[in-house]
């Protein structure tokens, strides 16, 4: 495992994939010694796990999306409801699982971890017949959407006659025949469940088809297999925020999703005047206090103070960003982001930086970079 100030250079992605990869025992480096190659293809490591992704590299091609491992386990006991038998061995007490598939619930679950999203079912109706074709979207290691597809047919005449077939032939718990107004009333309860629960039936076995083809996954396995935890591959969105553009789309986003929360804030643009600046009231009795009605200059005790004129300040690295934030509450309440950037950093790495609101930790990064410079905002490097 890279260590100390090789490891820290990563990015926090990247970090994260690398430490979970190390664990597993499948990092490896590449032959010229550059990079670092996270290795699925191990037969060690198909001893321990279930691998759904068998790639013998697995490496990030474009910075703002970073590769992923997720473990997930699946309760091989068919009783807890994710696994069903297809195949058993013995009987009574002593029937046991020989090999089972995966439920519904399970293969939903290793979808999730692999970043799986799922697409309106499209339907398709000949008379008295239903198909209907369901599709997941699968990120690839690029950044783009493969998508997967899966159908299921519904044909009334054959369900019918499945129905018509599993009728039973005698009465319960006796040899006698089954009158034939007794197999009619079964034959209508049952066709009637069947057709009222056909849409959804059909629509949940399209997706579970588009599913096993995205994920790989096997027509069945072993209880030692159900035991061994899956290794699923996701792909994560990773915006580069040292490219400026993408910064800046991210910057937008994450402004209006701020204005809904805290309200519209103040802007710093370039060459804008002080936010603390008034406007001249057409009414003298209107201008507000400490303001000369006649100049708009603020007066304090009685004198007229003459506005600083801008020096060059401190140096700065790169473009200043166009957005700032005030702090909507706790102790730096009411104060800009630009500010506790120079004067409170500490509370800045600690806490904003860190935020769970993609907006606030962009914005901040943002204005680290233009106050300290790439080296001292830790700017990630690649892998």
């Amino acid at each position: 495992m890279p260590k100390g100030q090789e490891l820290e250079r990563l990015r926090p992605q990247e970090r994260a994939l690398v430490q979970v990869a190390d664990q597993l025992g499948i990092v490896k480096r590449s032959e010229d010694g550059s990079a670092m190659i996270v290795d699925l293809s191990s037969p060690e490591l198909a001893e321990k796990y279930n691998v759904l992704y068998p790639a013998a590299a697995l490496m990030p091609v474009d910075p703002n999306f970073t590769p992923s491992l997720n473990i997930v386990r699946i309760d091989p006991d068919p009783a807890h409801g994710d696994v069903y038998p297809i195949e058993t061995e013995g009987y009574g007490k002593n029937k046991k699982m020989k090999a089972g598939a995966l439920l519904k619930t399970a293969v939903e679950k290793l979808g999730e971890a692999a970043g799986l999203v799922e697409m309106p079912p499209v339907w398709k109706r000949e008379g008295k017949d239903l198909h209907v074709t369901c599709g997941l979207k699968a990120r690839r290691s690029d950044g783009t959407f493969k998508p997967v597809y899966g159908s299921r047919e519904w044909i009334h005449d054959d369900e019918y006659e499945k129905v018509v077939n599993a009728c039973p032939k005698t009465e319960y718990n006796s040899d006698k025949p089954l009158p034939q107004e007794k197999k009619d009333e079964w034959i209508r309860k049952n066709w009637s469940r069947v057709k009222d629960f056909r849409e959804p039936m059909i629509e949940s076995k399209a997706y579970l088809r588009a599913y096993r083809k995205a994920l790989k996954l096997k027509a069945k396995y072993t209880p030692e297999e159900l035991a061994k935890p899956f290794i699923v591959v996701s792909t994560l969105f990773t915006p580069d925020t040292s490219d400026l553009r993408i910064l800046g789309m991210l910057m937008t986003g994450g402004q209006e999703a701020s204005n809904m929360l805290y309200g519209e804030p103040r802007q710093l643009e370039a060459g804008s005047e002080d936010v603390g600046s008034f406007e001249v009231m057409a009414n003298d009795d209107d201008a507000p206090a400490g303001v000369d009605p006649e100049t708009g200059e603020i007066i304090e005790e009685g004198e007229v103070v003459e506005e600083a004129e801008a020096d060059d300040g401190p140096e700065t690295f790169g473009p200043k960003p166009e957005t700032d934030l005030e702090i909507p509450r706790g102790p730096h309440k009411g104060k800009m982001l630009s500010e506790l950037v120079r004067t409170e950093r500490k509370y800045v790495e600690e806490t904003i930086l860190k935020s769970s609101n993609p907006s606030w930790g962009l914005c901040a990064e943002a204005w680290m970079k233009f106050v300290y410079g790439d080296a001292e905002a830790g700017d990630g490097v690649d892998f």
